[in-house]
């Protein structure tokens, strides 16, 4: 079993996860969160769905960076302060977009991580993994 593992998007554009996720083809990712922006849930949003049309797993936490942004909680960091915006501003923008808000109150009353097992066909036996931002 093949796992591609990413996070701390910060608002980014994610035509290159794209391009190593056909390049790559795994059989599972894994987002570790830190969305940003209303532009990146939504691509990411897309990209699930792709992947789960295709029968592949797909795993999610949240990260500190969602938690803040959707409760409108002061938070401070370069990638915030790159975007020209803060965190008000990306908050009433996730507000003022309903499918990127809903995706972010699904995604933070989850798990904030999940555990299973790696492939045991593989690895000859069944190894657990935690997965958290």
């Amino acid at each position: 079993m093949k796992y591609l593992i990413f996070g701390d998007m910060h608002g980014k554009d994610l035509t290159k996860l794209e391009a190593t996720l056909v390049k790559e083809n795994p059989d599972s990712i894994i987002c570790l969160g830190d969305f940003d922006n209303v532009k990146t849930i939504r691509n990411f949003i897309d990209i699930e769905e792709d992947y789960l049309k295709k029968g592949k797993e797909v795993i999610k936490v949240p990260g500190n960076h969602d938690y803040a942004i959707l409760n409108n909680q002061p938070i401070t960091s370069g990638t915030i302060i790159a975007s020209g915006k803060n965190y008000n501003q990306l908050h009433e923008e996730l507000f003022n977009d309903k499918k990127a808000r809903e995706y972010m109150e699904n995604l933070l009353n989850s798990d904030f991580s999940v555990r299973g097992f790696l492939d045991a066909s593989k690895f000859g036996k069944e190894y657990p993994f935690v997965v958290m931002h």
